[in-house]
Order: structure tokens, then sequence, then C-alpha cells
């Protein structure tokens, strides 16, 4: 009975003291707890407080990058921005940090590598380090190399020597060093990190350009060698720009709308405001360049890129039949083929400027809505023999073109260009519907290929490597041997 009663007592004492173990850790949790609650209170609060400043900050960042990029790269003030523009300039802060962390991060990782380099003991430790150190400042030379200049390998090297010092090699304070000494070293550190951040923007000012160029391309406010449709309004500023600096510009106009498609267009800034700002290219004999800056309005411009770079392209030029043929008649007057002969000679002089050659082509003719006069005969008729007709003079532009197939047709009064009201007397209905009496030439055109262009110099090839580098990566225009330019002979813009 004794040792039964001992055993319960043995129970209820180890009950007890479980029951007092389990509330002194139920006394534990709720400290805990609340350590917990506060420190995620205080965290959530130090995010709200300084994203709200890091997103203030990012804003600020992108403004600053566009205007730099506005003053020293383009020189164009963009009109019009609101505030909803402001989620752009967060793109544009972003794309610039990336790109340029990469570029110091290579710099950084450099000096790490060469560091470890001159620390390691072992032999494949220290390969390894020289391998790595060689990728990233070959990277950086390569870019030198490329551009001309050495601030671009100079630049993070130095700076990634001061990041390395900052972050990783700066000494602990020592024992007895006072307050003020400790917060005297942290301000060094500090200052030394900060001068690495901004030390290449002042030094390398050329690769800043590429750099702030290139987070425009990412977004898509600056594009290379792209096609535009313009509005009238555009396209006619495009073409009196053109003629005053004499260049050929290609396109056509879309049948049915005030559409203009032209090509060969660098964009420099479109998307944000009321302007947008381009430049026409032209071909120099090695690649398209820029000749010409125009301001253009934003919502008369659509940027039109192809995937397929190998496609032809059309080129449109359109006669007034009054020029070319007397009334009602079908066969090329003195003066007209005097006209034919001028534009076929500049055309063939274009063509060969620019390395294009001639697929196919189109002679459209066009009469206006007055009836012919003459029995048997219809507008479809007559604008099919003037087509015909003008196809038999211009047999000179397709000499030493081989299989180049030539199509005429009629259109007759279909597709007019004028708007003229029928009360009119007989003289001013003629003049209005002037227009309308045309003959269209679409030539289908592609760049010549690599074969029918001249050699290129010893300097040339030697300097292709890098030239191609810089097309891949997007620093300067591609020259694709099949590219087409799409032209529309400034001196006679579409109609």
């Amino acid at each position: 009975m004794r040792h039964t009663l001992n055993r319960i007592g043995h129970i209820d004492i180890s009950v007890q003291s479980t029951r007092i173990g389990a509330r002194r850790v139920d006394g534990h949790v709720p400290p805990l707890l609340h350590h917990l609650r506060k420190n995620m209170s205080e965290l959530l609060d130090a995010v709200e407080k300084h994203g709200t400043l890091a997103a203030k900050l990012i804003v600020a960042l992108g403004i600053g990058i566009t205007w730099g990029y506005c003053a020293f790269i383009i020189n164009f003030f963009p009109t019009g921005l609101t505030l909803a523009d402001s989620l752009v300039f967060i793109f544009i802060a972003l794309g610039f940090g990336l790109l340029y962390f990469y570029w110091l991060l290579f710099g950084f990782l450099g000096v790490y590598f060469a560091h470890d380099f001159t620390k390691s003991s072992k032999k494949m430790d220290k390969a390894f380090a020289v391998f790595m150190c060689f990728v990233f400042i070959g990277c950086l030379i390569i870019v030198a190399l490329l551009m001309h200049d050495f601030s671009p390998l100079a630049a993070p090297v130095f700076s990634g020597a001061l990041l390395f010092l900052s972050i990783i090699y700066w000494k602990p304070d020592a024992a007895g060093a006072t307050i003020e000494q400790i917060r005297q070293r942290a301000r060094m550190r500090v200052a030394t990190f900060i001068t690495a951040l901004i030390l290449p923007i002042a030094v390398a000012v050329p690769v800043m350009g590429l750099i702030i160029g290139s987070t425009f391309g990412f977004i898509g406010i600056a594009q290379k060698d792209v096609s535009l449709a313009l509005s009238e309004e555009n396209q006619k500023v495009v073409s009196d720009v053109a003629k005053e600096f004499d260049i050929s510009v290609y396109g056509c106009l879309k049948s049915g709308s005030q559409t203009n498609i032209v090509h060969h267009f660098n964009i420099l800034w479109h998307g944000l405001g009321e302007r947008s700002l381009v430049e026409i290219l032209a071909y120099n004999g090695k690649d398209w360049s820029p000749k010409a800056r125009i301001e253009l309005d934003r919502s008369g411009l659509k940027v039109l890129k192809a995937s397929n770079k190998e496609a032809s392209f059309s080129t449109c030029h359109t006669l007034n039949s009054d020029a070319l043929f007397d009334t009602y008649e079908d066969e090329v007057s003195t003066s007209g083929k005097q006209q034919l002969i001028t534009f076929s000679s500049e055309t063939k002089q274009k063509l060969e400027k620019d390395h294009l050659h001639i697929l196919s082509a189109k002679i459209i003719g066009y009469t206006d809505r007055t009836p012919v006069m003459k029995s048997g005969d219809s507008n479809a008729a007559l604008s099919l023999r003037r087509a015909e007709s003008v196809h038999a003079e211009l047999e000179s532009l397709f000499i030493g073109v081989p299989a180049v197939p030539v199509k005429s047709t009629g259109q007759g009064s279909l597709f007019p260009k004028s708007n003229c009201p029928r009360n009119l007397g007989s003289v001013e209905l003629k003049e209005c519907l002037a227009a309308d009496r045309r003959v269209e030439i679409e030539l289908q055109l592609q760049m010549k290929s690599s074969s029918a262009r001249a050699q290129p110099s010893t300097a040339s090839k030697s300097g292709a490597w890098y030239d191609a580098i810089l097309c891949k990566v997007g620093f300067q225009t591609c020259v694709d041997k099949t590219t087409p330019a799409a032209v529309l002979p400034a001196t006679n813009p579409p109609n």
C-alpha cells in the first residue's frame, strides 16, 4: 500500500512539475512573439519610410538622366511632358543603373581576382584568379579598343579598386580607438565608396553617352534604322528638309490614305511629349549615317521595324500626266520625253550611290473623272496606254538589270487625289482635277549583294571586327548587306 501511495505521489509531483514547466514555457512565449511583432513592425516602417525615399530618388535619377540625354546628347527639349511620364523615368533609371552596375562590376571583379592572385599560394587558385581577372579586365579592354579611348578601361578599374578597398579590404577599427576616430574612419569609408560610384561618370564621358543611349533604346524612346509612317504634314516637312540637304528619302504613299511610309531613320526621341526628334540617314559608301535632324509632330508619326531585314521595299514617284501628254493623247510629248530622260538619269544615279538595285517595277496610269470624248475609248484604256508609253520611254532605266519584270496597268479614274466640287467651270475644274491625271512609278528595291560592291580597303578590313561587335551590342547602326533602304526621291515627294 505504501509503495502504491509513493508511486501516486511521484506521479502527482511529476504532473505538477510538468505543469509548472509548461507555465514557464508559456511565460516565455508572449515576450518572444511580442519581440517578433515589434521587429516586423519596425522593419515594415523602415521599408515604408526608405522605400518612399528610394522611389523618389529613382524618379529623380531618371529625370536627371533624361535631362543629360536631352541636353548633351541630342540637344532637344521635349514639350508636353506630364506627371504620368514619371513611370517612364523609373524605367530609365533602372535601365541606366543596370548597365552602369555591370560596367563597374567588371572593374571590381577584375581587381578582386587580381588581389586574390597575389594572396593565393596554390597553383590552381592562382590560375583560376588569373583566368577570371583576364575575363573581366579583357572585356573592359575590348570596350576601350572599340571606342578608341583609354577611359572606358581606366575608370571602372580605378572605381573597382576603391570599391574593393571600401567593401573588402577596409581594416577594422583599432581596439583603443575613440568614438571620434571611429566616426572619422566611417566617414572616410563612405566617401571612398561614393567616390568609386561617381568617378566613372566624370571620367568616362563617352561610355556614359553609350550607356544612356542604350538605356533609351531599351525602352523604345530611341531606335536605330527604322521605318516611319508619316502624316501628310510630317511628310511635307521631311521632304522639304531632304530637298534642302540633297538627301534621298525612299518610300511610298499608301493608297486610299494620307500615310507615307519612309525608311532609314534614327529615332532620337519619341513617345514622350508632343514632339519627336528623328534623323535622316544617307548611305556614305560604307554604312547609313545621320545627315539631318528633324522635329516632327508625335501624333503624326508611327515607328515601323521590319523583322525581316532581307526583305525588299517599295519607292514611288508620281509624274503629272499634263507634263507628259497632250489632252486625250497617249503618246509622250517632246517635253514629256525630256522629263522622263531626266527622271531616269537621276534615279539611276541615286540607286548607284546608295548601292540599290531594282527587283521589279510597276507603272500605273490614272485619269481624272472627266469621261473620254472619243468614241470606243474609256478612261481605263487611256490610262493603260499612257502607262505603256511611259514604260517604253523608261527602258534605259532597266538596262543592265537582268530579269526585271515591269508591269504596266491602268486604273482610269479610280483613287482620285483631288476633291473638286462639281459646280466649277470647265477651266477651273480641269485645273482642280490635275492631280488625278498622273502616272505613278513604283520600284521594288533591294540592297546590292556584297560581291557587287567595291572591295573595302585594308584599313576598313582591319576595323571590321570591332564595327561588327558595336553593331551587335547596339552601339552603332548595323550594315546589312541585303538591308532595304526605302526611298522617295527628295525632288518629288509623293502626292
